[in-house]
């Protein structure tokens, strides 16, 4: 029910295959493309709601004025949406080909945004990815569609661009992304908000990682 209030309007858009959701409080619509109503509830909650656990931006980990942001498996954009016309400038990265087509038309117009089409590993090449809206993961099956991955690395310190601020949803892809990113994180010591539970060991293998790729953490 608080998730349905949060849905101020959703309309669908017959001639590009789109859903247009306008969120309550959302300064923009965001475009969607073949996404169950449950999951886009699921979505605004996770986004929207500061006493839900998956919410991001706790005290330690808000998004600052003059940060660049790396949004890490940006899936319908709304987290983008949501931080860029307060921070310097976002990278949406979002490797799900219906993802990304959905988040071209919630993105445009937007100076400061960048969507960047790949999965996030530890080295340049291509994955294969499950198909599974949201839940789209990183897979060893044969039937996944293949992508093309890059390295953090790769995206950002080697490009001269720096991130401040990396937000990382990967679906248990987390530690790859982050063994991807070691040159970066030394560097730019980004301040992270990124998901721990899609299997029990990563807590404190995460923890570890980032401790020993920067002692700051």
């Amino acid at each position: 029910m608080i998730a349905r209030r949060l849905i101020q309007s959703a309309t669908p858009l017959e001639e590009a295959g789109l859903l247009q959701v306008q969120a309550v409080g959302v300064r923009a619509p965001f475009f969607l493309l073949g996404m169950p109503r449950d999951e886009v509830e699921q979505v605004l909650c996770d986004i929207l709601k500061p006493d839900q656990w998956h919410f991001y931006e706790i005290p330690q980990t808000a998004v600052r004025p003059e940060d660049v942001v790396a949004d890490c498996g940006a899936a319908e954009g709304l987290f983008t949406l949501t931080v860029a016309h307060r921070c310097r400038h976002v990278f949406a990265i979002e490797p799900a080909p219906a993802f990304v087509k959905a988040l071209g038309r919630t993105l445009a117009g937007l100076a400061n945004v960048s969507i960047l089409p790949y999965a996030l590993a530890e080295s340049d090449g291509a994955v294969r990815l499950s198909a599974g809206g949201i839940t789209s993961r990183v897979t060893d099956a044969g039937d996944g569609q293949v992508v093309p991955s890059r390295a953090i690395d790769s995206l950002f310190i080697r490009q001269g661009r720096r991130v401040d601020y990396l937000k990382a949803d990967l679906e248990g892809a987390e530690i790859s992304m982050l063994r991807g990113a070691i040159e970066t994180i030394r560097a730019c010591a980004p301040r992270i908000a990124i998901t721990t539970y899609h299997r029990r060991e990563h807590a404190e293998q995460i923890a570890a990682l980032l401790r020993d790729i920067h002692p700051d953490y």
